[in-house]
């Protein structure tokens, strides 16, 4: 079985094309931190095929430890998708809080993203999965990538959070 027909891949496939209520739909992220356990909703945008590639994220990830504003946290613990199943896997969550030097686009906005990589990176990436913004889609993700990348000063807060180990 080719990895890009792996099980896991087919599921998610399948429960992507199976929500019912498009963009009025909403995804359901657990986390878990050492005291207290919290869940945060964001609107569905799967089924859009919204799609980034994962140099991006990974290139934004070495920037992490060298940004003193920017965090990870491996801490979620579930994705519940609009149809109530629960889902582990490689899903990741970014949120970021730019302030009014950013891209007006982007002024004084608070922007939160899932993401799922695709099981074959080299074709397809990763997937846009929902966000607190209806609107959302890949050109707008990679402007977000960009000034998180190369204009630190234009952001106030930035966290990336990936499935607790």
């Amino acid at each position: 079985m080719s990895k890009k027909e792996s099980p896991k891949n087919k599921l998610t496939e399948q429960l992507i094309a199976e929500i019912e209520g498009g963009k009025d739909a909403q995804w359901t992220i657990r986390y878990h931190a050492p005291d207290q356990e919290y869940e945060g909703k964001l609107w569905n945008i799967a089924n859009e095929g919204y799609y980034t590639d994962m140099d991006k994220l990974v290139k934004l990830g070495e920037k992490v430890e060298a940004t003193p504003h920017y965090r990870l946290f491996k801490n979620i613990k579930y994705v519940q998708a609009p149809n109530g199943e629960t889902l582990k896997g490689d899903f990741m969550n970014v949120a970021a809080f730019f302030n009014n030097f950013a891209t007006e686009s982007l002024k004084s906005k608070k922007v939160q993203v899932l993401l799922l990589p695709s099981d074959d990176d080299a074709e397809t990436g990763v997937r846009l999965i929902a966000s607190n913004d209806k609107e959302m889609d890949s050109d707008m993700l990679d402007t977000i990538l960009d000034v998180l990348m190369n204009k630190h000063g234009h952001v106030i807060e930035f966290y990336l959070w990936g499935m607790q180990e």
